[in-house]
């Protein structure tokens, strides 16, 4: 896996929120009925996600109205938040966007789009003289791993509703109650039957590495639910007594890690920035490989030229699209279309590699309701190529970062010169995993 003027970055605003208000999307109207023969799934049979959007998160967490931003942001650093640049090491591709007038524009040569590092937001223009964003001393950034040239890799999936999903309704709505700023610390390999002694113990050993000074640090495990997830679900710890510039700093940080241990951090009750990636698809018949991965993405975008279902949504739902005033909705599917960037890999199944076919779109819109359906959408089509008839798989698993689009053996983190080789944990019945 692997920035633009036009996707600042910025961190989370802790201040009080506003009361919520209902999302209008930008263009209102009835679907068009489809006019192509697109295929759904039986619902019985169709692939679980669940990192479409942060739509399960309490109803006092305000939801972001559509706007036309045109910006994207992402956690982690070195992937595009509009696909097409350099993404899984393919040779970065020109891809328009939004300049003075109403077109889009291309960038120059070798100018990419991605945040610097950890998670960005989306954010008013930078003014001329901004302030330096909250970060940790250099005294205190030296005791733990240099951050990659071009930023962590980004985790794509991660969403507030799939960190809170193992924890106990109970223990959310108690966090809710803690003073101060909270930050959720997520441990790379972690498990959702993770010793709570173990878990509050190797992330106070980061914490406490990083503000040696703040004696007001706690950290407080989750129950875990009832619910049946998988092995290595996310199962984060709440981290208390940060002040505002202690939690900033942390977000900004989004990763400290050890020859030992590393943890990754998120705000608590805060909606995500949506992600690019949309679906793994299998039964495409073109072997995986950098070559072959622009033959894949040239494949489906041949066939989503010609889903009206999906052009449909698009048509509605647009806030993220870098138009301000498009001579017609062909230009904003067109400039979707534009962005689609494909990355074959190949799992293990009944003991033998099988290819697949990740599939990674610009979100045409960030408001959360919107892009649940967007994702549910795109997993529910049948994408019938002339390599194979493509079919969404429930996403993949990352034990390491957590992230839905890749395996662990092909997780990028673990490629980090002096990233923490695998280390025995214990599960609650004490025993080593």
């Amino acid at each position: 896996m692997p920035t633009s003027s036009v996707f600042p970055t910025g961190s989370f605003d802790f201040s009080p929120a506003p009361d919520p208000e209902p999302s209008t999307p930008v263009k209102l109207g009835q679907t068009r009925p489809a006019s192509t023969p697109l295929q759904r799934e039986d619902p019985s049979k169709r692939a679980r996600s669940d990192h479409g959007s942060d739509d399960e998160m309490d109803p006092s967490t305000p939801t972001p109205s559509p706007r036309k931003s045109g910006r994207s942001a992402s956690l982690g650093g070195r992937q595009p938040s509009t696909v097409g640049g350099i993404l899984f090491g393919q040779t970065a591709s020109q891809q328009p966007q939004h300049g003075g007038g109403d077109e889009p524009q291309m960038p120059d040569s070798g100018q990419s789009s991605l945040p610097t590092s950890g998670i960005s937001t989306v954010s008013a223009p930078a003014p001329d003289t901004p302030a330096p964003r909250p970060a940790l001393s250099d005294t205190v950034r030296a005791l733990f791993l240099k951050e990659p040239e071009g930023g962590w890799p980004i985790v794509h999936g991660m969403t507030q509703s799939r960190l809170t999903k193992a924890i106990r309704v109970t223990s959310v709505v108690d966090w809710r109650t803690y003073e101060g700023k909270k930050v959720l610390a997520v441990p790379e390999r972690d498990r959702v039957d993770f010793q709570t002694a173990a878990l509050v113990s190797l992330v106070e050993d980061i914490i406490r590495q990083a503000f040696p000074k703040n004696s007001t640090l706690d950290i407080f495990p989750g129950g875990t639910t009832n619910e049946r997830l998988h092995p290595h679900h996310p199962f984060p710890a709440i981290i208390t007594g940060l002040s505002n510039e202690d939690a900033e700093a942390l977000l900004n940080e989004f990763c400290l890690a050890t020859a030992h241990r590393a943890v990754f951090f998120y705000p608590f009750n805060v909606a995500l920035p949506v992600s690019t990636f949309a679906v793994s698809l299998e039964n495409i018949t073109i072997r995986p490989g950098p070559d072959n991965d622009v033959r894949a993405a040239a494949e489906i975008v041949r066939f989503l030229k010609t889903a009206r279902e999906v052009a449909d949504h698009v048509d509605m739902w647009n806030d993220n699209i870098p138009f301000s005033n498009p001579s017609s909705p062909a230009d904003l599917y067109n400039w979707t279309l534009n962005t689609v960037t494909v990355k074959g890999a190949f799992i293990q199944r009944k003991g033998a590699p099988f290819p697949i076919h990740h599939l990674y779109i610009h979100p045409p819109s960030t408001d959360p309701l919107a892009h649940k359906k967007w994702i549910n959408l795109l997993s529910s089509l049948v994408y019938y190529t002339r390599k194979g008839d493509g079919r969404a798989i429930t996403p993949l698993l990352c034990e390491v970062c957590k992230g839905i689009d890749h395996a662990v053996v092909d997780c990028l983190y673990t490629q980090i010169p002096g990233w923490p080789t695998v280390r025995a944990t214990l599960s609650t019945d004490g025993h080593h995993t």
